[in-house]
């Protein structure tokens, strides 16, 4: 950081370099030309598009231009600084003394694709760096705004901002209209983001409504993309009914009336980029951080972008999220180990893994009723999307009078289970695969059809329900029957499971026809009945390796 107070003996040049290639216009300082009429060239050629003390007259003329260029070591180019002096500046705006602002802007001079008007989707990104130490107002110290324009624009829409407290946090905040209250989106620890770049992207359909705003913000940090700060929200009013249009602001916009809080400030950004129409966002993964206690899936609380719970927590359900329970810590920054116990209702993601000698029990709210249904989507790719690995154990416990529990994978959604997979008490639970062989049981792994449904429920559905051969136990899998249900459905004419040579099927409780198709045209790899079991077939195997009673 340069010394605040030292005069300007050199003429400080920079580049901004702009390409539009599908709308797209970006910022970035390189070492030549002069810094804010480069910048305006860019966000409003022909124009000003800096807000500064050092523009008004008698107002820290002597520090000069109030953003500057550094070559910065750690990103190994140039990049801006924008300069924020506690005794001497003011906002020139509005000619406050109560506040500071340095700051950039996008407005009505600006080019069209750089403001953002009804039925538009912008993507705003950029990258920026707190210094170690930095000391924000207790009231606002704004870094980043999304301002309305015209009627109700006293407050923005949207800030990103640092908050004095205990710890200090860094806040997503949004506030709807100027007459109502102020909504915190996100918060994390000032201090995960002190001394380190970190890359913000934002994406904003502009829309009066609920039913046509959406808002998408994600912020990483730039050295290992880790997620720090993640919101999503298909259904937020994004301008206000009587503005004109929304606009972009970046820099130091601080309140000072507590001055004893403060200090000079520097704050360095980099990589600008405005661009017309939705950037494609790669999948947000989350750790569960609930704990032991008997919980909620779908608390946003219980899960967290970091292991170790320092990251973000999850926002309104994605169907593209990545969800992890993982064995190794289930409590966050409190790390612990031990049982999940998780009540669930229906959301929905793209994968849900459970790794590391992780033991999760789902279950329904005690006399809720009804059914808990996990979507599986997929991401697309040729990873497993929903894993036990070997040593974890998933257990879908609950009476029906309290529901039942359904997971649904979607059609080319894939399943991989090492571990240990149990369907228990009375609720009608099932996982369906709508891929053949999309779900498979590994050499080692078990799954115990344990359930007693009082209704006609089978643990991999029926043939409206799940694919033929949707499930495949490989040889070594264990299928183990205790329950009342058949795992191959209700019929002759179907079979939820391809059972492969060498795989294991132990029916252990009491068998008849009446509780679904076991035997009649199906195959199998061995078959033990054992345990005092009496086994009556519905019809004839197909083929069968070993039979053992």
């Amino acid at each position: 950081m340069r010394n605040f107070y030292r005069s300007i003996s050199m003429v400080l040049f920079f580049v901004a370099f702009i390409f539009n290639a599908k709308a797209q216009t970006t910022l970035n300082a390189t070492g030549s030309g002069n810094t804010y009429s480069l910048i305006n060239s860019v966000l409003a050629p022909g124009y000003n598009a800096v807000e500064a003390p050092d523009q008004a007259t008698g107002t820290h003329p002597a520090f000069g231009q109030h953003i500057a260029q550094v070559f910065d070591a750690t990103l190994n180019k140039n990049v801006f600084e924008f300069y924020s002096h506690l005794a001497e500046d003011n906002d020139i705006s509005t000619g406050s003394t109560d506040r500071q602002r340095v700051e950039i802007k996008t407005y009505d001079q600006s080019p069209a694709n750089l403001i953002g008007t009804v039925g538009e989707t912008i993507t705003y990104k950029w990258r920026f760096k707190l210094p170690t130490g930095f000391q924000p107002s207790t009231n606002f110290t704004h870094i980043h705004q999304i301002k309305p324009v015209n009627g109700d624009d006293a407050d923005p829409l949207f800030t990103l901002t640092p908050r004095k407290g205990t710890p200090n946090k860094l806040e997503l905040l949004y506030v709807a209209t100027s007459a109502g209250a102020t909504t915190t989106l996100q918060t994390i620890n000032l201090s995960t983001i002190e001394n380190v770049w970190v890359e913000a992207t934002e994406i904003i359909t502009v829309g009066a409504t609920v039913g046509t705003g959406k808002y998408s913000f994600r912020l990483k940090r730039v050295s290992d993309n880790a997620v720090l700060m993640a919101y999503n929200n298909a259904a937020i009013a994004t301008i206000r009914t009587d503005n004109s249009y929304i606009r972009p602001k970046w820099g130091i916009y601080r309140n000072v009336l507590i001055p004893a809080d403060l200090r000079d400030e520097a704050i360095r950004f980099s990589d600008f980029s405005i661009a017309e129409g939705a950037a494609v966002l790669a999948p947000i993964t989350y750790y569960w951080v609930g704990g032991t206690a008997v919980t909620s899936f779908t608390a946003n609380s219980n899960w967290n972008t970091q292991l170790d719970g320092t990251g973000a927590a999850r926002s309104a359900s994605a169907p593209d999220d990545v969800l992890i329970i993982d064995g190794s810590n289930i409590g966050g920054t409190i790390a612990t180990t031990g049982t999940v116990t998780t009540t669930v209702s229906s959301t929905a993601s793209a994968q849900l893994k459970m790794i590391n000698n992780t033991t999760v029990v789902m279950q329904r709210v005690a006399g809720g009723g009804g059914t808990g249904s996990l979507t599986l989507n997929g991401d697309g790719t040729a990873d497993n999307d929903f894993v036990i690995t070997s040593g974890s154990s998933l257990t879908m416990n609950s009476p029906i009078a309290d529901g039942s529990i359904n997971i649904a994978m979607l059609t080319n959604v894939t399943g991989l289970v090492g571990g240990t997979f149990t369907m228990s008490n009375t609720g009608a639970h099932r996982i369906t695969s709508q891929t053949t062989n999309g779900l498979v049981f590994e050499n080692g792994s078990t799954f115990n059809a344990a359930g007693i449904p009082t209704t006609a429920a089978y643990p991999f559905g029926n043939g409206s329900q799940g694919l033929q051969f949707g499930v495949a136990f490989q040889s070594g899998a264990n299928l183990i029957f205790t329950g009342n249900r058949s795992p191959m459905a209700g019929t002759s004419t179907f079979q939820s499971c391809n059972m492969a040579a060498g795989s294991n099927f132990y029916i252990r409780s009491n068998y008849t026809s009446t509780t679904g198709s076991v035997s009649n045209l199906k195959t199998y790899g061995n078959i033990f009945v054992e345990n005092n079991a009496s086994f009556t077939c519905d019809g004839p195997f197909y083929k069968i390796d070993n039979l053992t009673i």
